[in-house]
């Protein structure tokens, strides 16, 4: 409620007689933006209804509707009508102007308060959403002619909301611009988002100057008009998934005020020019994009706090990038891409088996740019850019999908580092144990096959197991090349023989006639000198008696070499090696297999279906035929098995010096 002649004079020194004179007065629809009223607002004259006299009724509840409203945007930033705004003037600004709108709102209100007491109510209900829907749907019948959206409780919306009402159901091809024609520059906050514009109208920024907040993301814009510099308060502004391949060259005219830009999903291959001009900008989301690298002068974003460059053909960074001190969230990640999986698809049957993923995986690791792909083995950072261990505020940080080959030492100079992503990186081998000296509260390393340090056991129990390993790491550790190597098969088939021809060096035997067999399991230890390092066999002779069978299966495990024995003089038919074979693939799926024929010596010709076993059991790594007593195909069998254990993802492990210890401790 407004006097009817609003002047100058009255605005700015408004007088008591014409606050309470009725007859004057003219009624403005007062359009609450949402249900929340958030974005509540005065529409102006060209919605306005000249009151007269009403009944007494009418009259009572106009008084608890106007107190509530006039409470209600006394306590907002008063948003001027046009006719207001208009009254500005070198002398008169229109901050004065809305200070004054505000000081006669809270003489109303007061009138209002006044009018119910002397009229007997003066209870006024706080519930906003249930009473003053149903106030304004009693009054509107016998004042107002405005219109309500469907949606919002039967409220009046002014034409900009009602535009705006339903706008992210994909319907908005062009930008209304002849609904918010009025108020325009009053608009602060704009959301026009998942829909199909195409281009903005060449005055946007120029009209909506008072904008702090805008997002445009998920349509079709292909280009953003002139003029954002006219935006002197914009603070957030999202433009994200987007056909726009280059901003405009004036946009650095915002950077004064700018706070967070988000541009993600643009076909861009740079970002803004002129980013010293960006000195407040504390967030930049520019993922997926087409940037092959970044500018030196992005070292001015010096308040920087959470950037996203995901999902960018970069394989390195600028040499400037470690300046960005207050840097607390990094993300460079790759995202899996499913593009090529057509051509990967061999059998054509709409699926990738386990033998056709691999394929796509080496595919998209070749295909698209990331960290580490040109690093060396030498590497000391392990791929991971040196610019990286410099940025000391970072909290978060994201590497994912990349070809980083270890974790270096230098992490530790990230001391305020809480979580670390890792998944993905199949090059990845190590962490460094000082890892386990930061206060990580999550460490991501999922999906790396190569990982070696940590083992994939301490992997699987979790982040904090794995940082108890590294911490422990720091205390010191030991480099270790071990495995158990397993002897099964039938009883008498010289397994012991085999062993102990493997071990003795000159790979020959004495004949063991009459010798008792194995009796339960044979525990010994075998150490190999191997190109400086030393590769320990935990060597376990099981015996073949059948009673002992169903103990066996405790005692298979991944990490572990595998000898089948078999002896050529009864044939393979009666040696058990599909009860072996499969027992060993049901509890160790992952260990390599030798199947071993012995006594070589006293056959002419061996039969074994070797091409049907290696297609039933994938783990056989190579058949032999061998005689421990003249010493015939062992030494073959010896360097085999050497080259295919240090092949194994778990060799070159670092395990705490302490555990060791407390190894030996229990040994003895």
């Amino acid at each position: 409620l407004l006097p009817k002649q609003l002047n100058l004079s009255l605005l700015l020194y408004p007088s008591r007689r014409a606050v309470q004179d009725r007859q004057g007065q003219v009624l403005h629809v007062l359009c609450p933006g949402d249900l929340q009223y958030h974005n509540i607002h005065l529409v102006g004259t060209a919605n306005s209804v000249t009151l007269g006299q009403q009944s007494g009724t009418v009259q009572a509840m106009l008084n608890n509707l106007l107190l509530l409203c006039h409470s209600l945007i006394t306590c907002r930033k008063v948003f001027l009508p046009p006719e207001v705004t208009a009254l500005a003037r070198d002398d008169v600004t229109e901050d004065l102007l809305m200070r004054a709108l505000a000081q006669l709102l809270s003489m109303y209100a007061s009138a209002s308060l006044l009018l119910s007491y002397l009229q007997g109510k003066p209870d006024i209900t706080t519930d906003m959403e249930k009473w003053l829907p149903q106030e304004m749907s009693a009054i509107e019948g016998s004042l107002l002619t405005g219109q309500a959206v469907r949606g919002t409780n039967g409220q009046w919306l002014c034409p900009g909301h009602q535009s705006a009402w339903h706008i992210n159901d994909s319907s908005l091809q062009d930008f209304p611009s002849q609904d918010f024609a009025s108020y325009a520059s009053a608009i602060s906050i704009l959301t026009f988002e998942a829909n199909r514009i195409q281009c903005l109208p060449d005055n946007f920024f120029r009209s909506f100057r008072s904008l702090y907040q805008a997002s445009l993301s998920s349509n079709q814009l292909q280009s953003l008009p002139l003029g954002i510099g006219n935006c002197e308060m914009l603070e957030t502004f999202s433009i994200s998934h987007n056909l726009i391949k280059a901003l405009p060259s004036d946009f650095h005219t915002c950077g004064g005020s700018l706070k967070v830009l988000k541009i993600s999903g643009n076909p861009m291959e740079s970002l803004p020019s002129h980013l010293s001009k960006f000195a407040h900008l504390e967030e930049l989301q520019a993922g997926s994009l087409q940037l092959r690298q970044l500018p030196d002068d992005i070292r001015d974003l010096e308040k920087l706090k959470i950037l996203n460059i995901a999902s960018n053909p970069l394989r390195e960074l600028a040499a400037t990038f470690y300046e960005l001190k207050m840097l607390t969230y990094l993300d460079i990640s790759e995202k899996e891409l499913k593009d090529l999986f057509t051509s990967c698809d061999n059998d054509k049957n709409g699926l990738l088996d386990e033998g056709e993923v691999p394929k796509l995986n080496a595919q998209l690791f070749i295909m698209f740019p990331r960290f580490g792909t040109e690093s060396t083995a030498d590497d000391e950072l392990g791929g991971i850019p040196e610019q990286i261990f410099m940025l000391e505020c970072l909290e978060e940080l994201h590497l994912k999908y990349q070809a980083i080959r270890r974790v270096p030492a230098e992490v530790e100079k990230l001391q305020k580092l809480k979580y670390f992503n890792l998944q993905h990186n199949p090059k990845l081998e190590t962490l460094a144990a000082e890892l386990g000296g930061l206060q990580l509260k999550g460490l991501h390393i999922s999906n790396c096959p190569m990982l070696r340090t940590p083992p994939k056991e301490i992997v699987a129990r979790g982040f904090s197991a794995v940082m108890a390993y590294l911490s422990r790491l720091l205390s010191g550790s030991v480099e270790c090349k071990r495995t158990k190597l397993m002897f099964v098969g039938l009883g008498g088939a010289g397994k012991t023989s085999l062993m102990r021809a493997l071990m003795s060096g000159s790979f020959v035997t004495p004949a063991t006639v009459g010798e008792a067999i194995t009796d339960g399991i044979d525990i010994k230890t075998w150490e190999i000198k191997q190109d400086g390092s030393k590769l320990s066999f935990s060597v376990w002779d099981f015996a073949g008696q059948t009673v002992y069978y169903n103990t066996h299966q405790f005692f298979l495990s991944n990490r572990a070499v595998y000898m089948l024995i078999w002896n050529t003089r009864l044939g393979h038919e009666h040696a058990g090696l599909d009860f072996w074979l499969s027992s060993i693939e049901c509890h160790a799926p992952k260990a390599p297999i030798f199947v071993i024929g012995t006594h070589a010596d006293q056959v002419t010709k061996t039969e074994l279906p070797m091409e049907e076993l290696s297609r039933r059991y994938q783990q056989i790594k190579g058949y032999f035929c061998v005689s421990s007593h003249t010493g015939q195909g062992v030494k073959e069998l010896h360097d085999k098995l050497i080259s295919v254990t240090l092949n194994e993802p778990y060799m070159g492990e670092r395990i705490p010096q302490v555990w060791l210890s407390f190894e030996q401790s229990v040994i003895r």
